[in-house]
């Protein structure tokens, strides 16, 4: 039995010690998601939450935060609800992309808008701008605009590598738009839904003789309502030097001692021009043989958004003396060479308030040895006539001895140089007068030399 017992506990201990690590190793493990080790990035839109009126526009613009990582390229694909907004225009502005790959697109039917773009030397930011949206308000309800699955974001590392991309979107109350109150126009922007380049807008309102004053109030903010306050009693208003944007007067009156309701009225102001842009052109040949080029151009606008281009070309021989003339048109534009003729190809990005941007190209057709001979042969033959007549005058003056004439010429220059020669050897052959002289020391033989050191040793003992 002492056996049996003591067996029992042997084992139960050698059990125990055995066990003992491997629940000492299980309480160590560390449990952690692989995911939360790769590199991220997050895009979101800007405002994140916010109220608009319906038939109103507002501006959504789109960055991205690489969380301390380096990236170079974006594809950046969005999606809407086709029945409560709108995009009017994707604008650039001041986009962290040096290069455009895939130019904004979108689809109001669908919902759906993209792009995408290079960064050349990488970019680490926090708030980087992509692009600018501006939406507009279809109808009233809750809507979200969100980052697509599909969007992609790549490392600056050599290889291209995806990043965890954080997809952040926004939520947007859309209301019915305030029952109007006073009248409100502007003589200065009397479209609501027009851009326009000055930024000095004048404001009036019918007034009903009834009303004894308003309270008035200008910002860019759509759903603004002013206080009970009046400060204003003429029925008219005007501002200088206000910032491009979208900005809205907001109009209520008091009349015996009751306030209405508050009018709103909306002022696009754009005074910026397009972004600055570059034409870029290929050659090629059509089925005839004749050369041609292909000038792609592209360009953003930081509020309006591009309305339209305009490209005209002009011999580059008449610039001092014509203008071009103008036709609106679209990228890429097919522009015919004259064989023989280069060409300038001036083209305008006008954004939707008016303001213009002119870019330039200079074309060249390129000679082949036939169009140069037809375009220089003129001078060519004159080159030679003057060559001939310069032939013909040094035979009329030297005749048909002008290597003779040389080597006269050549002869003499030979004699001259070996007589200045001579006179200058003999000039250094005279001795100096001093030195003949000067009198030689005596010579000493080797036996005065030897008695001399022996009448010194002796005189020294």
């Amino acid at each position: 039995m002492k056996s049996f017992f003591k067996k029992n506990v042997a084992l139960f201990l050698i059990g125990l010690f055995t066990l003992i690590p491997v629940f000492t190793f299980a309480q160590n493990v560390i449990d952690f998601n692989a995911q939360n080790l790769l590199p991220k990035a997050e895009i979101f839109i800007n405002p994140r939450n916010s109220t608009f009126l319906v038939g109103s526009t507002f501006e959504a613009p789109i960055y991205i935060d690489t969380r301390g990582n380096s990236i170079n390229t974006i594809n950046l694909k969005i999606n809407f609800d086709p029945k409560k907004l709108s995009i009017i225009n994707p604008s650039g502005g001041k986009s962290i992309f040096g290069i455009w790959v895939q130019p904004p697109q979108y689809d109001n039917k669908r919902g759906t808008a993209s792009l995408a773009g290079v960064i050349p030397q990488g970019a680490v930011v926090s708030s980087g701008l992509i692009i600018t949206m501006t939406f507009k308000v279809l109808s009233a309800g809750e809507t979200r605009v969100s980052i697509s699955d599909e969007s992609s974001v790549n490392l600056n590392d050599g290889l291209g590598s995806e990043i965890l991309l954080v997809k952040s979107a926004a939520n947007y109350s859309l209301r019915n738009k305030a029952p109007d109150g006073v009248n409100i126009y502007s003589s200065t922007h009397p479209a609501q839904d027009i851009w326009y380049n000055n930024n000095s807008p004048v404001f009036s309102w019918d007034t009903d003789g009834v009303a004894s004053g308003y309270s008035v109030v200008f910002d860019t903010n759509p759903g603004t309502i002013p206080s009970n306050v009046i400060n204003n009693e003429t029925g008219s208003v005007a501002y200088e030097n206000t910032k491009d944007g979208i900005w809205y007067l907001h109009v209520k009156s008091i009349a015996k001692g009751i306030w209405g309701a508050t009018s709103h009225f909306q002022a696009r102001i754009d005074t910026a021009i397009p972004a600055d842009f570059k034409i870029t052109a290929n050659s090629f040949k059509d089925d005839t043989g004749v050369k041609k080029y292909m000038a792609s151009f592209f360009t953003t606008d930081s509020s309006s958004g591009i309305s339209h281009y305009e490209i005209g070309v002009l011999n580059k021989n008449d610039l001092n003396n014509a203008s071009p003339i103008f036709v609106e048109t679209t990228s890429p534009y097919v522009v015919p060479m004259d064989a023989e003729s280069s060409l300038r190809v001036f083209v305008r990005a006008y954004d939707n308030a008016g303001n213009v941007r002119e870019s330039y190209l200079d074309l060249y057709p390129g000679y082949s040895f036939i169009q140069m001979i037809k375009k220089f042969g003129v001078y060519l033959l004159l080159l030679i006539i003057v060559l001939l007549l310069i032939e013909l005058v040094l035979h009329y003056v030297f005749g048909h001895k002008i290597l003779e004439h040389f080597k006269y010429v050549y002869g003499n220059y030979k004699k001259l140089s070996q007589k200045n020669f001579e006179n200058e050897k003999i000039s250094n052959s005279v001795v100096s007068p001093d030195l003949v002289n000067i009198p030689k020391p005596p010579l000493v033989s080797n036996s005065e030399k030897y008695n001399d050191n022996e009448n010194q040793n002796s005189i020294v003992e």
